[in-house]
């Protein structure tokens, strides 16, 4: 039997929002895990229109990380560094189910957080 807590899906692009909106929603999702027990997110915001990074990735994976120095997300993984070469992600995959099919896709429009 698999004792793996699920791992959650959010999708930040779902609707077009600004970039002040998509943060703020991912502030609520992050609240809402937290006061659940934490857990892990695979958090999709896209790369971007023009495919070279957009601004909503950008900003919030600077938040993600200020979080982290904050205390409030134990790791982040960047989807271009979810791989079997690295050790976060292993660790990861080993503790939360549905994260198997990530591994080696070097998908920078994702992000993959822990609480």
């Amino acid at each position: 039997m698999d004792n793996r807590k699920q791992a959650y899906y959010y999708l930040v692009e779902d609707g077009y929002p600004s970039v002040k909106e998509a943060v703020y929603f991912i502030k609520l999702a992050i609240e809402r895990m937290i006061s659940r027990n934490g857990g892990c997110m695979y958090v999709i915001h896209g790369h971007g229109s023009t495919g070279n990074g957009g601004i909503i990735r950008k900003e919030l994976r600077r938040y993600f990380s200020a979080q982290v120095r904050n205390g409030r997300i134990k790791n982040v993984i960047n989807g271009e560094d979810f791989s079997i070469f690295n050790f976060k992600s292993l660790e990861l995959k080993r503790r939360y189910k549905g994260l198997e099919n990530l591994f080696d896709r070097h998908n920078s429009g994702v992000t993959v957080i822990e609480l």
